[in-house]
């Protein structure tokens, strides 16, 4: 299983900031907020999942779907 680590690059020290809890999180991105996007199947099938900047875990889709590769489009503000 596969957690979710994050490196201090001054310090080379490692800390989860995504627990395995025995699933696997993979295809990970970010958004222009500093979000974390990515799947897991922490609930079954790979759903869409993100980590914000406070460390609040969200599950963001549940329909049973297989998802991958999350990507951030933001939205076009209006003219």
């Amino acid at each position: 299983m596969i957690s979710i680590r994050s490196v201090n690059v001054q310090t080379v020290e490692a800390s989860t900031i995504v627990p395995a809890n025995g699933a696997r999180q993979i295809d990970l991105s970010l958004t222009a907020t500093g979000d974390l996007l990515f799947a897991s199947n922490r609930q079954g099938a790979l759903e869409l999942w993100s980590l914000n900047a406070t460390g609040k875990l969200q599950q963001l889709t549940s329909d049973g779907e297989a998802k991958r590769y999350p990507l951030f489009v933001p939205a076009v503000a209006a003219q």
